[in-house]
């Protein structure tokens, strides 16, 4: 109950954000987009920096009325190809933001470099923890591979057969050594899945929703 409590507490917040002028956000279908608000994590996509103070007045006047406070001290700020001077806010800059996970860098191109080996070295440090227990296959079925599809289908970036090689590797060090490793069971191996696969067929889904919008559940490819 008190997280949805919380959540209708910050819907007002959300409200007043989206239907301030003074606060520029990003232009996309359905309007403009301003906040991400996914329990107490908070982002904002402003595109003009004078957008700052009206979003920091707005917080201090929601704070009298709901006890919410932001600690300013604590905030990161990550500017996006604009000059922004940030030395009269209460910032950190940095050249990346976490948000959910995912690592935001300041360069479409450096997407898959704060991502794709941060996951990587997560989840041998991870399978080495567990390397003694049992049920080894289904550790990756469970716990390593949705971790790893989440990190491949959120970030907006193709990832290098190479990085997949590396994953592959790192399932058969924790495993065995054996060449058998991803043929089904009934072809003697152990079915262990295919994150490549994973990965083309998560990805379906973007061009299917370009081509189709949201009449792609009707489609043969879809069904």
């Amino acid at each position: 109950l008190s997280p949805l409590l919380f959540a209708l507490a910050l819907e007002p917040l959300a409200i007043k954000v989206l239907t301030e002028d003074g606060a520029a956000g990003i232009h996309f279908k359905g309007g403009p987009q301003k906040m991400r608000l996914y329990a107490n994590n908070t982002l904002l996509t402003l595109t003009q920096s004078e957008s700052i103070p009206v979003f920091m007045r707005i917080i201090d006047q929601y704070h009298i009325l709901a006890i919410f406070k932001i600690n300013w001290n604590k905030s990161e700020i990550l500017p996006l190809n604009i000059q922004c001077n940030i030395s009269k806010f209460p910032f950190e800059k940095k050249h990346y933001l976490k948000y959910l996970g995912i690592r935001l860098s300041s360069s479409f191109k450096e997407l898959f470099k704060e991502n794709g080996p941060t996951i990587l070295k997560e989840i041998k440090e991870d399978l080495d923890r567990r390397h003694n227990l049992p049920l080894i296959i289904d550790t990756i079925k469970m716990n390593i591979l949705f971790r790893l599809l989440y990190v491949v289908t959120s970030v907006p970036v193709g990832f290098p057969s190479q990085w997949f090689q590396q994953v592959r590797t790192a399932f058969i060090k924790f495993i065995w050594r054996g060449t058998k490793l991803l043929r089904k069971r009934g072809e003697g191996g152990l079915a262990v899945p295919n994150l490549y696969y994973y990965y083309l067929s998560a990805n379906v889904y973007y061009p299917l929703f370009w081509a189709f919008g949201e009449k792609k559940e009707d489609t043969f490819w879809w069904q």
